[in-house]
C-alpha cells in the first residue's frame, strides 16, 4: 500500500503551483499525493493530474467584521469535511502550502495527529502557516529572513537554496 500525501493550498496560482510540482514528486516517488484546493485553485490544475479534491470555502478580501464573522461560520463545515476526508483517506502527511484553504485540512490534520508539514515560499509568514508553526514538523522556506517568523520556531526551518542563474548574455 503506497503512503499518501495531502497538499493543500490556497487558490492563488502561488499556491497551488508548487502544490502541483510537489505532488507529481512525489507521485513518481511511489506516494499517492492529494491535492485540495478551492474552485479558484481549480482553474490551474490540468486533466492530467487527477486526484484533487475541491473545498468550497471563500475566502475574505474586506477586513470587516461581517466578512469575518460569514467567514469563520463557512470554516465550520469545511472543518468538518476535512475531518471526515481525512478520516476516509488517511493521509501519512499533510503538507500545508498557506492560503484559507488549508486552515481547515491542517486543522483536521493536527487533531487527529496527522503529521503536517508547511511551505512558505513568501518574503512574509502567511496567517495559516504562523498559526500552524508549533503543531508542525518542518517548514520549508527559501530564506530565514522571513518576515514575522518567531524565532522559537527557526529550528524547523528547512531553507532550500536558490541555484545560482547563469548569465546568458
Amino acid at each position: 500500500m503506497k503512503k499518501k500525501i495531502l497538499f493543500c493550498g490556497g487558490g492563488t496560482g502561488g499556491h497551488v503551483f508548487p502544490a502541483i510540482s510537489l505532488a507529481k514528486f512525489f507521485n513518481k516517488k511511489q506516494y499517492e499525493a492529494i491535492l485540495i484546493t478551492d474552485t479558484r485553485g481549480a482553474k490551474f490544475l490540468k486533466n492530467d493530474f487527477l486526484n484533487y479534491k475541491i473545498i468550497y470555502i471563500s475566502g475574505t478580501t474586506k477586513f470587516s467584521i461581517i466578512n469575518r464573522i460569514f467567514f469563520y461560520i463557512k470554516l465550520i463545515p469545511a472543518f468538518i469535511n476535512a475531518i471526515l476526508y481525512l478520516k476516509k483517506e488517511k493521509p501519512s502527511i499533510v503538507f500545508g502550502l498557506g492560503g484559507y484553504v488549508s486552515f481547515p485540512i491542517c486543522l483536521a490534520a493536527n487533531i487527529l495527529n496527522v503529521k503536517i508539514l508547511l511551505y512558505e515560499p513568501n518574503s512574509v509568514l502567511g496567517r495559516v502557516n504562523k498559526f500552524f508553526l508549533g503543531n508542525c514538523k518542518k517548514i520549508f522556506t527559501k530564506s530565514n529572513s522571513i518576515l514575522n517568523f518567531p524565532e522559537k520556531y527557526l529550528h524547523k526551518c528547512v531553507i532550500r537554496r536558490q541555484p545560482k542563474c547563469r548569465n546568458f548574455w
